[in-house]
């Protein structure tokens, strides 16, 4: 009479790791579509990115720094400047192609708010 309680239990513990691995399954998605906070510019290229999510992050809140440097003919009456801005927002893909300083099919798209 055991021998057909454990049959039984058997079939029941195989039948909810199949449902369980069903539902594991079912789960898995693509990433979702990227999207940036705030107003991006009307012609950011958002398809570009959507088309395909993979190996795309996003930039929100970033700083950019740019640092200008005398130069010319009147650079003995210049000074150098450094220029930061926050808000930096944009979309970035960064393919991993199994080298680790490699930037090929590399590409951003960043933008920056004119006033605050």
């Amino acid at each position: 009479m055991s021998h057909g309680g454990t049959a039984q239990r058997r079939m029941a513990q195989f039948l909810i790791l199949g449902v369980v691995a069903a539902a594991l399954a079912a789960c898995q998605s693509t990433p979702a579509p990227p999207t940036l906070p705030g107003e991006a510019p009307a012609d950011f290229p958002f398809d570009r990115y959507r088309s395909d999510p993979t190996d795309v992050r996003r930039v929100t809140d970033g700083l950019a720094t740019i640092y200008v440097y005398r130069g010319g003919r009147l650079k003995h009456l210049g000074h150098n400047h450094v220029i930061s801005a926050r808000g930096l927002q944009g979309l970035l893909r960064i393919p991993d192609d199994g080298e680790p300083a490699s930037t090929t099919g590399a590409e951003a798209h960043l933008y920056l708010p004119l006033a605050t």
